[in-house]
């Protein structure tokens, strides 16, 4: 909304496999699960539920991430009324496949260009994998960003900010954008944010956390490895996917090649065993500074057993 009051333009492009909240107009996905790869043809775009209104997708735009094809095609086609592209670097729902850093710097070019705003959801990547989130990883900038989940630690808080000129289009009068709701500024959860993200920036918590997710990483690849599992590690150490394949995935098509099943299996076997995990290979593994004194042998033999049933269950 702040983006198309802004611009004074109506679409919006978003990336294959990314995930931006639960509203109506960013309800619609790729749908890679019945997708035929061997099609030649471009996955459908669903809802991603019932309720979901057909009307609601007019102004939306997708394409696969890293293809700089597919984003030329589109603002060849409706640029003029592109107000913003929507994207996470990191993808949160998508195994942490990553934008290149060449892609970055297109789409950032290409907003420059355009007038286009690029908004950078760091709901998941921001003070997460960095203080700077996915933005110092890739030393690119957004003009308008998102923010939730880490900066709270646990605490239900969520934030947006930007450019000063596109934020100043927020405002009561008339012909301002309206912004607000029930939740906005709780003392409580913003109390949480501010503490969290003091501990943060006086600490040397990242480089625990990424030393944490290395070390899992190192026991996992040698668990994949005795069981003669391809494998491959895609994001930072503080947010890691796990694609079952010999090549890491560049896009969500990509990961329709890797054998998610397996994963899922092996996930649901962990978690019988005592590792909390969401058992959809989507979902990347969130290291915490609590995970600094995770006791790697257990995980070892656990991930070990986890393993070998899986390959059990398949053998049949």
């Amino acid at each position: 909304r702040t983006a198309r009051g802004f611009t004074g333009r109506n679409k919006i492009v978003v990336v294959e496999g990314g995930f931006h909240g639960l509203y109506d107009e960013m309800m619609w996905k790729s749908d890679v699960d019945n997708w035929d790869a061997e099609s030649g043809e471009a996955p459908e775009v669903a809802a991603f539920g019932r309720g979901i209104p057909e009307a609601s997708r007019e102004h939306l735009e997708t394409v696969p991430l890293n293809s700089f094809e597919a984003i030329d095609e589109v603002f060849a086609r409706v640029g003029d009324d592109i107000a913003a592209i929507v994207i996470e670097p990191i993808m949160g729902n998508c195994g942490s496949i990553a934008s290149s850093q060449e892609y970055m710097q297109k789409l950032r070019d290409l907003c420059d260009a355009t007038g286009t705003l690029l908004i950078i959801d760091e709901v998941k990547t921001g003070f997460r994998v960095a203080k700077g989130g996915a933005q110092e990883l890739y030393g690119i900038h957004a003009d308008l960003t998102t923010y939730a989940k880490a900066m709270g630690n646990g605490y239900p808080v969520a934030a947006f900010g930007g450019r000063a000129d596109v934020m100043d289009v927020i405002s009561s009068s008339g012909g301002g954008v309206t912004h607000g709701g029930t939740y906005t500024a709780n003392m409580i959860a913003l109390s949480a944010a501010k503490a969290t993200l003091t501990i943060l920036n006086d600490s040397d918590a990242y480089s625990s956390i990424d030393k944490a997710g290395a070390e899992i990483q190192r026991v996992l690849a040698t668990v994949f490895t005795k069981h003669g599992i391809e494998h491959r590690f895609a994001g930072p150490d503080s947010m890691f996917g796990i694609h079952f394949g010999d090549l890491v995935p560049t896009n969500y098509r990509d990961w329709k090649q890797t054998d998610s099943d397996l994963y899922t299996e092996f996930a649901m076997n962990l978690i019988k065993h005592g590792v909390m995990l969401e058992p959809d290979s989507r979902e990347p593994w969130f290291i915490c500074e609590a995970h600094k004194d995770i006791d790697l042998g257990w995980l070892e033999e656990t991930a070990d057993r986890a393993m070998a049933e899986a390959i059990a269950a398949r053998a049949g």
